[in-house]
């Protein structure tokens, strides 16, 4: 896994949570976010390696933080190389109704491709689960759909794609809600991001 390759790389590496600020994210994970719940979009900066990647946030509703522990952390996928999730699944990005949310990276060096692992999940409505697309910026889209389990994500979603940083440095992921799951919320709990040297995309789905 994306996890486990980020103990051993030598490439820079980050994990990152989108929580408020009074919010816990697992260990080793870096928080983004802000105080303010309604707020619809926001910028913020993380370490990766020597530079300082800033992340510019737009098109969310709400960022949500949820009270109630998850039964994710006490089951037999996770391997021991993960962190317990149950503190990441439980804040996230969110989409109530159809939206597009993005997120664009700039700092990042040019050219290079990068490894992106997200995560999504949804404690408080996850209905049947909601479908919606991901794209990186110079790819294809993804069409995905989180677990409809609420409390026992036997898993939680988990996409893993490779894309690569324009001339200037920056790359955008866009997650787009699709009208058949009005009643789900979209969710995007946080990701985790490598410096890589393949030469070609990989798409990986975990559900």
């Amino acid at each position: 896994s994306l996890s486990h390759a980020l103990l051993t790389s030598p490439h820079p590496s980050a994990k990152l949570a989108f929580a408020r600020a009074d919010s816990p994210v697992p260990e080793g994970f870096i928080k983004l976010g802000v105080s303010e719940t309604g707020r619809r979009s926001f910028k913020d900066t993380f370490k990766f390696g020597s530079s300082t990647v800033s992340v510019s946030v737009s098109g969310y509703h709400r960022l949500e933080a949820a009270p109630a522990e998850l039964e994710v952390d006490r089951f037999a996928w996770q391997s021991p190389q993960e962190t317990d999730l149950s503190a990441l699944l439980r804040s996230s990005l969110l989409c109530e109704s159809p939206c597009t949310l993005q997120v664009r990276f700039t700092g990042l060096r040019p050219g290079l491709r990068y490894r992106f692992l997200t995560y999504h999940h949804s404690i408080s409505h996850p209905r049947r689960g909601c479908q919606f697309t991901l794209q990186y910026s110079g790819n294809n889209k993804a069409s995905l759909k989180q677990h409809e389990d609420g409390q026992r994500p036997l898993p939680p979603l988990r996409y893993q794609e490779t894309t690569r940083a324009d001339s200037t440095g920056s790359l955008t992921m866009t997650l787009v809600k699709l009208p058949h799951s009005a009643h789900a919320h979209m969710n995007l709990n946080g990701f985790e991001i490598e410096e890589v040297s393949e030469k070609r995309a990989i798409l990986k789905t975990e559900a």
